[in-house]
């Protein structure tokens, strides 16, 4: 039939000069009976040229490959393009009510005691709730009809429509889910989701005091080193060599001991002062995980004094 039809000359394709081509290279792929080819090039002539013609053409060979729905609608839409007295609105009329009968219907019922929400999926096609109680034109063929619902695992129908056969099923989805699967689902995670990266506004307000406080200890002990440098240095200049008068020796021993206390100030500030800022910048930076917290308490004791940095990281 789709031999005699290209040959009869109803069909033509539009005035794109590749439309045309296309057209021409369907016809001699329909008339070798490369049916398939044909289809292709058909379809790729009518994006780049609309035309009734070659949609009725489309249609013709949609038939001969056994997609009798898309044939159906395709020949209905030529009908509705051109005008009744046309001949290809004739054509299509006698051809769409030819290949009618031989349509599968396919009607999917929810089942007494079905939840609400209920979605479908046959094959490649998803259906929402509206579908159900609806006689659905199909081709004919094998598919797997997929019943789902919020809160419920999927279920699987097998289903087999042959030509012209009409069939009626009533479906449920599949079990109750958990609570906690219900909610991997709706969220997509699940144990192995990735934790989001830490951001400015989740650091521990102690970071920054730790960063801050560590800077002032570590200035501190550069200003005790500087000092008790030139405390030492006084004292050479008042005992050279290490000898010197009565007077100036107790000069000299005074800048000793202030040498050794700038010095103890600069050490242990400076010290604390690197320790805060490394734990501050720790904190920051979120490498820590959560729970993570520090406290910096100073320690005094009878001859010395310092400070004890306390915390879980």
């Amino acid at each position: 039939m789709l031999f005699l039809f290209l040959q009869s000359g109803v069909a033509q394709a539009g005035g794109s000069a590749t439309a045309e081509a296309l057209f021409r290279a369907g016809r001699q792929a329909a008339q070798a009976g490369e049916h398939r080819a044909a289809c292709a090039r058909f379809r790729e002539s009518h994006r780049l040229d609309p035309a009734p013609g070659t949609l009725l053409n489309i249609a013709v060979c949609e038939e001969q490959l056994g997609e009798i729905t898309e044939a159906w609608q395709h020949y209905q839409q030529v009908i509705d393009s051109v005008a009744r007295s046309d001949g290809r609105a004739r054509l299509a009329s006698s051809l769409r009510k030819k290949v009618a009968p031989r349509l599968p219907w396919l009607t999917v019922n929810a089942a007494p005691g079905a939840p609400d929400g209920l979605q479908l999926k046959l094959g490649d096609q998803t259906l929402g709730g509206a579908s159900l109680g609806v006689a659905l034109p199909v081709n004919p063929g094998h598919y797997d009809l997929v019943v789902s619902a919020p809160g419920y695992s999927p279920r699987r129908y097998a289903v087999s429509l042959v030509e012209g056969q009409r069939v009626e099923i009533e479906v449920v989805p599949g079990d109750p889910l958990p609570a906690s699967s219900e909610t991997e689902l709706a969220t997509g995670a699940g144990d192995s989701a990735p934790s989001a990266p830490p951001s400015v506004s989740d650091t521990p307000v102690s970071a920054y005091v730790l960063i801050a406080a560590g800077g002032v200890g570590v200035l501190v002990g550069l200003v005790g080193g500087v000092l008790a440098w030139d405390r030492s240095s006084r004292v050479e200049e008042a005992c050279p060599g290490g000898s010197c008068e009565s007077q100036q020796h107790d000069e000299a021993q005074g800048y000793q001991e202030e040498s050794k206390d700038w010095m103890l100030v600069g050490a242990v500030a400076g010290g604390l002062g690197v320790i805060s800022v490394g734990t501050g910048l720790y904190l920051w930076s979120g490498d820590s995980g959560d729970g993570t917290s520090a406290i910096l308490s100073p320690v005094v004791a009878s001859d010395n004094w310092g400070a004890a940095l306390q915390g879980r990281f």
